[in-house]
């Protein structure tokens, strides 16, 4: 080969080199200042060197393992030829030994690279298992502390999965070569292995039956983790565990008979218990269990230390086992009973977030290239502790808009220039609006009921909004007292670095940028958060305002794959069995500035990251008193609590109410499930908090059958079920959007949501419309507000004057219609418990039955 092509091919291995090296050199070293600048950088730091060391490590076996064995097939081979052509001569030429071992390392290195290059994602796994402590609980089925499932299962099977791979791979290459060669052949009707061969492939085969073992040996806490998806009944505990332990000391008298082989040539030696140990794993995990399963009764399969424990296991794993409360309501209750409750209804929120948005956006933004982001509702409290509720909207640029306005969208202007950030956020009440049905602004939420009719900004001590939901563009600004985070410019070769990893050239060539001026990148709240704490998922970011400063706090979530006794919900793609949220993480919108707090109460991964990365993870003793108020229950696991508690309603029913619970989650449309946020007490709970709630119906038409409410208490999480007890038949939220339609005097514009508030003696029900004008210049105003209560409802501008006249419609003296179709209701009730054989439900109908037609409570002792 001509030395010039040499060259050539020299540098042009040395440009791969200087890119892919280059380009790691420079991630890192953005990282690493991107983290120092957040005041993170020592536990980003050793997370890196855990990943580097994982992948450098996982590479070097790899190497070693698939360079050593096809070294091994390369010192087999005598030669090799390939048929060439002379003219008319068909002559064989032999390829030169030097080519194949080439080919032979070229290989090994393909396969190395291909089995290791994700073993930098490991770090999550391994370092888990430098958390050592017990949880304290066991699981009932082979006596573990949950610890063990959390902690060091992960990364068990993933050094299984490691070394199953590593062997079976090289397993099967290694045959296909031998085969290719004539070490392996089938001639005269036997199979003919030369002698280096199988010596090859019986160590091999010895590797991969020890694989396997491991793997038996993990199947017992695998099949309790969940993770092969296997029900835990007794089928469980008297056939699959046994099998996997059968099927584990198979393995290693396969292994032993593959280690014979080495001294025999007798294919049959090793054919014949790996054929054996095939049919006896295929046996063991789908027909023996399928015929266990299958003889049993429904009875026989319940495991009671399992169905004993399942509510603690979902607990833990979700914190889906709500609270229950009772609703002691009628159907026909008093209309003149919600007076009862007026106090409480005091900060009952009217706008809904979409109406507010619609208004900001054509009413309260100046700016033609900004628009504001969904409003938050959020409980702020006067100086005489009165809780206001309020929605905070912050502005976001639209760079869409700028471009179709034709504004100069050039680089010193959108990331050093006015197109930087967005200024701004208001603030509006959301239990009062104005005279002529228009919001009502806060200017100052250090004074929450200060409240002004015209559009006015939030008084905030740096109202940029350099930080926030959406913002993907990376930022120049230049250096302030206000104490910015982000990395400074600084030279050439950082710039360099910098504009590598950013994509953008101008950053070494721009006038903007000096070496002073701060570079500030992952803006977007959620991005930002799970980079900073990279061991968890962050969502739902809201606006906060907390001393005149605008803050995002946003929810901070930790799965894991296997937890024993734990249905498997689908999250975000993935199949998880344990998802909790105990992390709230805060950004300034103004700085950037960072921080993860751990909640009261925390759940045990959360709990474990907060041990092991104590540089990001703050305690929750240190979470502001300001700040705390304004922690949200998260939507997100919210959503996925409901969804556990449809099936776990319909899978284990205990009653008749649960079991049309259940029926009715199963065929629930999910815009019926739809979460609303609402402010005010609850029948377990006197104080006025933020709640978020969901109506859950059943039957059709639809009716009532719960309302499930997520809430903070304490600085913990809370989870409450509230239902009618004894079941009634209350209208849900969707025949009651009906009844409202036909009440409203103007059925044109929009509607709100319909929320259903439960109290202890009755439900509420309750829906704004809004008139919305075509013209997008003209603002939306708040129209009217229904209300219903116990069959009865009432309209008015606002809700005092709905439910005033809600409480004007008193029924008549006597026994009403009203009155006879709710002791219909409990006739029919009565009868089904008398049906069912449930003689406390038919006392507790009977004596409702009489108070209602009686008015009178049983005396007779």
């Amino acid at each position: 080969m001509a030395p010039r092509i040499r060259w050539i091919q020299a540098a042009v291995v040395a440009v791969l080199v200087a890119l892919v090296g280059g380009r790691w050199l420079v991630v890192s070293t953005a990282g690493r200042l991107w983290a120092e600048a957040l005041g993170v950088g020592a536990t980003h730091g050793g997370i890196r060197q855990l990943q580097t060391a994982l992948l450098a490590t996982a590479f070097v076996a790899a190497a070693v393992w698939c360079l050593g064995n096809l070294y091994l097939v390369y010192r087999s081979i005598g030669s090799v030829h390939v048929p060439r052509r002379l003219g008319d001569l068909e002559i064989l030429e032999a390829i030169p030994r030097q080519y194949l071992l080439v080919a032979a390392a070229g290989l090994g290195l393909i396969l190395a690279i291909a089995l290791s290059h994700r073993a930098d994602g490991w770090w999550y796994a391994r370092a888990l298992t430098r958390f050592d402590v017990p949880v304290g609980t066991v699981d009932p089925l082979l006596g573990r502390d949950l610890g063990f499932y959390l902690y060091q299962l992960p990364w068990y099977r993933t050094l299984h999965s490691f070394a199953t791979l590593l062997s079976g791979v090289m397993l099967a290459i290694t045959a296909v070569l031998y085969a290719a060669v004539g070490a392996i052949r089938w001639a005269k009707r036997r199979l003919h292995v030369t002698y280096m061969a199988r010596w090859h492939l019986a160590g091999l085969l010895v590797a991969f039956a020890l694989a396997l073992f491991w793997g038996y040996r993990l199947e017992p806490v695998e099949y309790v983790a969940g993770i092969h998806d296997v029900p835990a009944d007794t089928v469980l505990t008297g056939v699959r565990i046994p099998v996997a332990r059968m099927l584990s000391a198979l393995a290693l008298v396969v292994a032993s008979a593959s280690l014979i082989w080495m001294w025999t040539a007798r294919p049959a030696v090793v054919i014949v218990p790996w054929a054996l140990l095939a049919v006896a794993s295929f046996a063991g995990h789908y027909v023996v269990p399928a015929f266990a399963g299958a003889v049993r009764t429904p009875e026989e399969l319940r495991h009671t230390a399992v169905e004993e424990r399942r509510r603690e296991f979902l607990q833990a794993a979700h914190g889906a086992v709500p609270e229950e409360v009772a609703i002691q309501a009628l159907a026909s209750s008093e209309p003149r009973a919600v007076a009862r409750h007026q106090p409480e209804l005091e900060p009952a929120p009217l706008w809904d977030a979409f109406a507010v948005r619609v208004f900001l956006d054509r009413v309260a933004d100046p700016d033609p290239h900004a628009r504001f982001l969904d409003p938050a509702l959020d409980v702020y409290w006067t100086g005489d502790d009165r809780p206001v509720p309020v929605y905070v909207a912050a502005r976001q640029l639209d760079l869409s808009a700028a471009r179709q306005g034709g504004a100069d969208l050039s680089w010193d202007r959108v990331h050093a220039g006015p197109f930087t950030s967005a200024t701004g956020a208001v603030a509006v009440l959301a239990h009062r609006v104005s005279s002529t049905g228009l919001p009502l602004f806060v200017p100052d939420l250090s004074r929450p009921d200060s409240a002004v009719s015209g559009v006015s900004e939030l008084q905030l001590e740096h109202p940029e909004v350099l930080f926030g939901p959406g913002i993907v563009n990376f930022a120049v600004v230049a250096p302030g007292d206000r104490g910015t985070v982000g990395v400074p410019a600084g030279g050439l070769f950082r710039r360099l670095a910098l504009a590598w990893v950013l994509q953008s050239p101008q950053l070494v060539a721009s006038d903007a940028v000096t070496d002073t001026a701060l570079i500030l990148w992952h803006r977007e709240v959620a991005e930002r958060l799970n980079r900073f704490a990279p061991f968890a998922r962050f969502s739902g970011a809201h606006a906060v305002v907390i001393d005149r400063a605008l803050y995002w706090v946003a929810n901070g979530l930790v799965s894991a794959e296997a937890f024993p006794l734990s249905p498997a919900v689908r999250w975000r793609g993935e199949k998880v069995r344990y998802l909790r949220s105990s992390l709230v993480g805060v950004v300034a919108a103004a700085t950037g500035s960072t921080t993860v707090y751990l909640t009261r109460d925390p759940d045990p991964v959360s709990a474990a990251w907060a041990q092991l990365a104590p540089e990001i993870v703050r305690p929750a003793a240190e979470i502001p008193s300001a700040l705390a108020g304004h922690v949200r229950y998260p939507a997100e696991l919210f959503a996925t609590q409901i969804r556990l508690l449809k099936e776990s309603w319909r899978s284990q029913p205990t009653g008749p109410e649960t079991a049309a619970l259940g029926q009715g989650l199963a065929g629930t449309a999910s815009d019926r499930l739809a979460p609303y946020w609402w402010v005010g007490t609850a029948p377990h709970d006197s104080a006025a908090r933020l709640r978020l709630m969901a109506a859950v119906e059943t039957g059709e038409p639809p009716l009532l059958a719960a309302v499930v409410e997520g809430v903070v208490r304490r600085g913990a999480y809370s989870l409450a079920l509230l239902k009618a007890e004894p079941p009634l038949e209350l209208p849900g939220p969707t025949q009651m959007a009906v009844r409202f339609t036909r009440l409203r005097p103007d059925p044109t514009g929009v509607t709100g949501a319909v929320r259903t508030i439960p109290f202890a003696d009755g439900v509420l029900s309750l829906q704004a419309s809004y008139a919305s004008p075509g013209d997008e210049h003209v603002a939306p105003q708040l129209a009217g507000v229904v209300v219903g209560w116990g069959g009865a409802a009432g309209t008015g501008a606002t809700l005092r004057d709905a439910l005033h006249n809600l409480q004007t419609q008193a029924p008549p003296s006597g026994v009403g219609a009203g009155q006879w179709a709710e002791a219909r209701r409990w006739f029919e009730y009565m009868d089904a418990a008398r049906r069912t054989g449930d003689w406390t439900a038919f006392g507790q109908a009977y004596e409702r039955l009489r108070r209602l037609l009686t008015g009178m409570p049983d005396t007779v002792p």
